[in-house]
C-alpha cells in the first residue's frame, strides 16, 4: 500500500516535469493485489530510498546530458570558480608539456656530450700519437729530412 502511494507521487512529480519514467525506462507501477506487505516496514524504508535516490538520479543525468544544470541559479553561483579551475588545468597541462619539451632537451643535450666526449678523446689519441718522439723521428726519416736528433742532452738555464 505505501509502495503504491510512492509511485503515485513519483507519477505526480513525472507529470509535473513532463517526463515519463515508466515509458522512458519501462517501470511499470505494480496492482494492489499482486504483492503483500510486511508489518515492520524496513523493506518499504530501503524500496522508498532506492526509488529516490534512482529517480534523483535520472533527473540529474537528464539534467547534465540535456545542459539544463548549466541554467541552475546554484550552478551559475560557481561559475567564476569553474572558470578558475579551467585556467588553473590550462596552466597545468601548459606546463606538463614544457617540462617534457626542457626533459627532451636536457636528453639531447646529454647525448651530444656524451658524443663530444668520445670525439675529444680519440682527437687527444691522434694528437697524443702525432707528437711522440719517437713518431716525429719516423715523420722526418720519410720525409727526407737533413733534421737529426741531438745527442747532447738538454741544458736547464736557472735564474
Amino acid at each position: 500500500m505505501w509502495l503504491k502511494s510512492v509511485f503515485k507521487k513519483e507519477k505526480k512529480l513525472q507529470e509535473s516535469e513532463n517526463v515519463d519514467i515508466e515509458q522512458d525506462y519501462d517501470v511499470t507501477v505494480p496492482e494492489e493485489d499482486s504483492f503483500e506487505l510486511e508489518a515492520d516496514g524496513s523493506e518499504l524504508e530501503d524500496a522508498h530510498k532506492h526509488s529516490s535516490s534512482l529517480h534523483k538520479f535520472i533527473l540529474w543525468t537528464k539534467n547534465v546530458l540535456s545542459g539544463d544544470i548549466l541554467s541552475n541559479k546554484e550552478v551559475k553561483k560557481h561559475y567564476s570558480y569553474v572558470l578558475f579551475l579551467l585556467v588553473l588545468a590550462l596552466l597545468y597541462i601548459t606546463h606538463i608539456f614544457s617540462v617534457q619539451q626542457l626533459y627532451r632537451e636536457h636528453s639531447q643535450l646529454t647525448r651530444d656530450i656524451k658524443d663530444l666526449r668520445a670525439k675529444s678523446l680519440t682527437i687527444s689519441s691522434y694528437r697524443m700519437q702525432a707528437t711522440r718522439h719517437s713518431n716525429i723521428i719516423k715523420m722526418l726519416e720519410e720525409r727526407g729530412s737533413a733534421l737529426e736528433e741531438s745527442l747532447t742532452p738538454n741544458v736547464v738555464i736557472s735564474k
